[in-house]
């Protein structure tokens, strides 16, 4: 028997079809019902019973109007507060419009950041849609995702409404912010094969060239190695150090087109201020080049991706015949 709630929200779903119906026609009218739909779904009962109709169907229109055009591997975001006149609609919170290729960690990404900055969320929603679109980016058909067409493409559709950002450098500034980090999270789902093959890399090297190091500590090094490829670690970066210089002219470079996920840009510093390794302390030169295979850490940076941490950094050393470490 189904519970009132549930009985209450098809209620709420059915009007808000009707709206849909009075308003447009053909394939048109399919296509929207089938987005409000599949948009409500998942929604609970108490956060659209109270709802005014109208409302519920332009929050649903409207997403549906910004999801009809996107290029392929772009995000498209927009931050507003809707507004009669503007938008056809009213809330007392600021909303928050994604549009994304479907991959893991978006909607954790965006929360943790949401989170971060104090900002509370009131409603998130997130369809998931099979998209088939022409040349032009323009969408030919969207549906559940139990269907999935000839060259269609799995794609999140993100409503969240925040507290209000009342001015509009504050909306531009988090959807810069959005931005940036939705670009972390596809570099880092895009890298993330890529990032287990160097894992791979790595313990073919010390099997087939081991450094002068114990046999142990080796042993203990790809045993952990093996482990974090094992699926014991969330892979956001990687990339390749070489020291170069001594003294005061000491400096950590970045190998070129060494980056992959979060650390494709060269100029991403995870340790503010260690590449210019002369410049730190005797102390530190040493902890850094001394002749240990592992050197496990946390990093002065958060991640923006999954979780708004302090990422954990593995480095695996690279010693020259001489044993001395120099990457």
């Amino acid at each position: 028997m189904a519970l009132r709630t549930d009985v209450l929200k098809d209620e709420v779903i059915e009007k808000v079809v009707e709206a849909v119906q009075a308003r447009m026609s053909g394939k048109k009218a399919a296509f929207a019902e089938s987005f409000v739909r599949r948009f409500y779904e998942n929604v609970a009962s108490g956060d659209i019973a109270s709802e005014e109709t109208e409302d519920l169907y332009v929050a649903a229109l409207s997403l549906w109007g910004f999801a009809a055009n996107r290029k392929p591997k772009t995000a498209k975001v927009r931050v507003y507060n809707p507004s009669f006149d503007q938008h056809g609609w009213h809330s007392t919170h600021t909303v928050v419009e994604i549009v994304h290729d479907d991959m893991p960690f978006l909607v954790d990404s965006v929360s943790a950041d949401l989170n971060h900055l104090g900002i509370t969320i009131y409603q998130l929603i997130h369809p998931i849609f099979v998209v088939e679109r022409g040349r032009d980016g323009k969408a030919l058909s969207m549906a559940p995702v139990s269907n999935n067409g000839n060259g269609a493409v799995r794609e999140s559709c993100i409503h969240i409404q925040i507290d209000e950002q009342s001015t509009q450098k504050e909306r531009k500034d988090l959807e810069l912010a959005l931005r940036g980090i939705l670009s972390n999270v596809r570099a880092a789902v895009e890298d993330w094969q890529p990032m287990r093959r160097q894992i791979l890399d790595e313990l073919d090297r010390l099997q087939k060239a081991p450094p002068k190091l114990a046999k142990a500590e080796i042993e203990e090094a790809t045993a952990f190695l093996t482990w974090l490829h094992d699926n014991h670690f969330t892979f956001l970066g990687y990339r390749e150090l070489s020291f170069t210089g001594s003294g005061k002219r000491a400096r950590m470079e970045v190998a070129a087109n060494s980056g992959l996920g979060v650390l494709r840009d060269p100029e991403f510093q995870i340790f503010e201020g260690l590449r210019n390794l002369g410049a730190q302390t005797p102390d530190v030169q040493a902890f850094v080049r001394q002749p240990e295979l592992l050197l496990i850490t946390k990093t002065t940076e958060r991640a923006t991706v999954h979780r708004n941490v302090h990422m954990d950094a593995v480095a695996v050393k690279i010693f020259n015949d001489k044993g001395a470490v120099v990457g």
